[in-house]
């Protein structure tokens, strides 16, 4: 992405935070006069935290709270505050480091590796949820993903494994809608759902495949 972008997405950004709620109530307690009005740039206070917290904030150019410098943003460092926004006047000014937020880009960007964020260990899907249902011959829906079969039935329960899977959803929908007074259905793939004496099985072409309810322990 061109630089040029990425400050007109910085500035479309900041000149939203001024429109919102939050901001402009705030923005009608504060005193402000000639100064900056700071953006924090977490949405938590990492003093006490063994985190790093960037020292970066973008900063609004003020005279008045009716005259906001949103399109001259600049970046400052060198204060640390707890709240969402923060009005320095020109006298703390002089304490802070401030520049133009597109030599501050440039920094930023040669600072910046190739892959911008990589996740470190590995995503457990352990939660089971259940819903009850009325059915004289099942008592509840059950999101199990680490049921090895896409649809199963134990004791009374209808096991599904995912319900983001477009293909195991499709399973379930066809499934309960048999079971409360539906018929055999085309998905969107052309398959046909039926029920079937060992379980559950989908056609398509000359191919079949059976789900099978789950052995009772």
């Amino acid at each position: 992405m061109p630089r040029y972008e990425i400050v007109d997405q910085i500035r479309a950004a900041v000149a939203a935070v001024t429109r919102q709620h939050e901001f402009l109530k705030w923005l009608k307690e504060e005193k402000v006069g000639d100064g900056l009005v700071l953006l924090n740039n977490s949405f938590i206070f990492r003093q006490k935290l063994q985190t790093i917290k960037n020292d970066l904030y973008l900063g609004i150019p003020v005279r008045t709270s009716s005259h906001l410098g949103v399109s001259n943003v600049v970046v400052a460092r060198g204060i640390a505050f707890n709240s969402d926004f923060k009005f320095v006047d020109l006298k703390g000014m002089k304490k802070l480091e401030v520049q133009e937020v597109n030599p501050a880009i440039d920094q930023q960007l040669k600072q910046l590796g190739s892959i911008v964020m990589v996740l470190i260990g590995e995503v457990l899907d352990t939660v089971v949820t259940r819903a009850p249902i009325e059915h004289s011959l099942f008592s509840e829906l059950e999101l199990n993903p680490s049921t090895t079969a896409a649809l199963a039935i134990k004791d009374g329960i209808i096991q599904v494994r995912s319900i983001s899977d477009e293909e195991e959803t499709d399973v379930l929908m066809a499934f309960l809608t048999i079971i409360f007074g539906g018929g055999p259905r085309l998905n969107s793939e052309n398959r046909l759902w039926v029920a079937h004496p060992c379980g559950f099985v989908f056609c398509k072409g000359a191919q079949n495949q059976v789900l099978t309810p789950a052995p009772a322990s």
